[in-house]
């Protein structure tokens, strides 16, 4: 396995998003017999879609702070967008429920961990030395921990327009993906999102930031950070564990 030393994902909202252009809503992919499915399986189904980065039909490692969450807020952010932030976490800080992670709202850069701008893509890329000419409506860049590549070191967010823009981006940095299901807070489409945490959301969180889930430490140097066939079928049995016995 090669060494990897700094990870960079990128996850991006384009602007055709926010366009007036009529979609087609679009149900699970590749669940043919949802309405049979128990709530425990639409949970696991929906986690594996937004909780687990994929591509091409094959799963990669859980990515998600194993500490302390401390979010920076850079000038230019509304009161009333810091409010409804603030209100945010909390409603998330009550769903997951684990006593290792706590969020905190800090007032410098360096104790933070998570870091929010609202402002211009230029502004965004300034600050941060990027030189990304896409025209997005927001990013959000995660950085791997290089001694442990199921944790976040860090992760820095922009928005440029929308309080459900701003959520989705942070339900990004501590470890969400995009879904293409309609009405989903985590819709890369805005017109076919959501700005509210579904209930199978909350559980995804919970299930995402259970201290069972993800209680090893792994070293970059040891393994990668695709999941073998055997490694998606331990994760969906500790799914269906923790759901059947919290």
């Amino acid at each position: 396995m090669k060494k990897i030393y700094y990870l960079l994902l990128v996850s991006v909202l384009f602007v055709v998003s926010c366009s007036k252009e009529e979609l087609q809503p679009i149900d699970f992919p590749d669940r043919p017999n949802v309405n049979d499915l128990t709530y425990n399986d639409k949970v696991v189904n929906h986690f594996m879609d937004i909780a687990v980065n994929s591509s091409d039909g094959k799963y990669y490692e859980l990515l998600i702070f194993k500490g302390d969450i401390n979010i920076y807020l850079h000038d230019g952010m509304s009161q009333s967008d810091e409010n409804t932030l603030r209100t945010f976490v909390n409603e998330i800080d009550s769903t997951i429920k684990n006593d290792n992670i706590r969020f905190n709202f800090v007032t410098d850069t360096i104790n933070a961990n998570v870091f929010v701008m609202s402002g211009t893509q230029q502004q965004y890329n300034d600050y941060w030395g990027y030189t990304n000419t896409n025209n997005f409506i927001g990013a959000t860049r995660k950085f791997r921990d290089i001694n442990d590549c199921s944790g976040l070191e860090k992760s820095s967010m922009w928005y440029t327009q929308g309080q459900a823009t701003m959520k989705h981006e942070f339900l990004h940095g501590i470890g969400l993906y995009h879904t293409e299901v309609s009405g989903n807070i985590m819709n890369h489409y805005i017109q076919m999102g959501s700005d509210e945490l579904s209930n199978m959301d909350k559980d995804v969180l919970y299930l995402l930031y259970h201290p069972d889930l993800i209680s090893e430490s792994y070293d970059c140097s040891d393994v990668d950070n695709l999941l073998t066939t055997e490694e998606v079928d331990e994760i969906k049995n500790k799914l269906y564990h923790l759901l059947e016995t919290r």
